[in-house]
């Protein structure tokens, strides 16, 4: 006997029928008796279910792009406060610092309103310790003035502040108004302001952890849904290809 048989009907590898049809390749023709059927090898329902849980893959690209997008940048642990009773405001900068965490660079610039670019006032680069409140403009030991503050910020100015540090290289601009600073102590920081230094720095580590990575949570995140996505796809490949069914062995007679 060859090993490919000729066309012709055989046993049903299914068992849901008496015969079937080989072409070679088992049809969707069956037969009964001789009574003649139309049932497909595998059901139709398990192959429409096998394209959709394959083509899902495709939302992987879409997922990643989110996941990525969601988790680019971090906000620094960073603050502003001011002394009380001046005019102008002498403001400053105080940091939630993690071991071994310097700034790096501070930029703090002027909104320019809707449509119209910020304007840099003051910036610095270098490597300087964060453990004291920095002035602005008062650029610390360790860096070097890259922009000098020409005149003091005003009480109702809206700034942008981008501080980065070893740790954290390219954080958020934070976006503050001098109207929602408060005096002496606490901080206004991204997320609102605060009445004392511990509450500042406990807001700030809950915000952006030691260690944490832009997109490190997402990161974990996404490998795991990759993972679900894989699983599925290897799922639906099973449904529409399993069971396997061999070639007849003997032809009706």
């Amino acid at each position: 006997m060859s090993d490919v048989q000729p066309a012709g009907w055989y046993a049903d590898p299914t068992g849901r029928h008496e015969w079937r049809y080989w072409q070679p390749g088992w049809s969707e023709l069956a037969a009964d008796g001789k009574d003649e059927v139309k049932d497909p090898l595998r059901p139709r329902w398990r192959r429409y279910l096998a394209y959709l849980l394959i083509g899902q893959l495709v939302l992987v690209p879409i997922i990643g792009f989110v996941f990525i997008k969601e988790g680019e940048k971090l906000d620094a642990r960073v603050g502003v406060v001011q002394a009380g009773h001046q005019d102008p405001p002498v403001a400053s900068i105080v940091y939630a610092a993690c071991p071994g965490e310097r700034i790096t660079h501070i930029a703090l610039s002027r909104s320019g309103g809707k449509g119209q670019l910020n304007t840099v006032i003051w910036s610095a680069t270098g490597n300087a310790a964060v453990d004291q409140p920095i002035e602005f403009g008062k650029t610390p030991e360790g860096m070097t003035t890259k922009v000098k503050l020409s005149q003091p910020v005003g009480i109702h100015e809206t700034l942008d502040l981008l501080v980065s540090t070893n740790q954290l290289k390219d954080p958020n601009t934070f976006e503050f108004s001098m109207d929602e600073v408060p005096s002496d102590t606490g901080a206004v920081s991204y997320h609102g302001s605060y009445d004392s230094d511990d509450a500042f720095r406990t807001a700030a580590f809950d915000t952006t952890r030691c260690g944490a990575e832009p997109g490190g949570g997402n990161r974990s995140k996404l490998i795991k849904v990759l993972i679900g996505e894989v699983l599925l796809a290897l799922v639906g490949v099973a449904i529409v290809t399993l069971p396997i069914y061999r070639g007849p062995e003997s032809p009706y007679a």
